[in-house]
């Protein structure tokens, strides 16, 4: 018989109930676009928020509120990406927007509208494509 802590338990969150930093992180980068739902996914080992905005971008945080991934149907803000990165992209894609973001411990993805996949270290110094 499974224990009932081992499931997660996914809670939508009241505009109250949103922590401050994300609420401050989505009107930093995302002025024009309220936040449709926030929901929190608690187990046993660490909480998640998962923000989806009224333009359909979706955010994902971590237990310290920081951000793990966001993903766009049109493109990122800049505001929201290392200058290193924004430089890498503006010198080598010129013509492409930034849709995707995942950063974990070790390093950093992005994925443009052109389906092509480039990762960074933490510090945003680009490493390869990414298939």
């Amino acid at each position: 018989m499974f224990s009932a802590n081992v499931f997660s338990q996914k809670v939508v969150l009241n505009p109250p109930e949103i922590p401050a930093e994300i609420t401050k992180f989505v009107e930093t980068h995302f002025p024009d676009t309220p936040i449709a739902i926030a929901t929190l996914d608690n187990d046993d080992r660490n909480a998640e928020y998962e923000i989806l905005l009224k333009d359909r971008t979706k955010l994902e945080f971590d237990h310290n509120f920081q951000l793990e991934k966001a993903e766009s149907l049109n493109a990122l803000p800049n505001s929201m990406f290392p200058q290193s990165v924004l430089d890498y992209v503006s010198a080598n894609y010129p013509n492409s927007k930034i849709t995707e973001w995942d950063i974990d411990r070790n390093d950093q993805e992005i994925e443009l509208d052109n389906e092509l996949e480039l990762k960074f270290d933490k510090q945003g110094n680009f490493l390869r494509l990414d298939n």
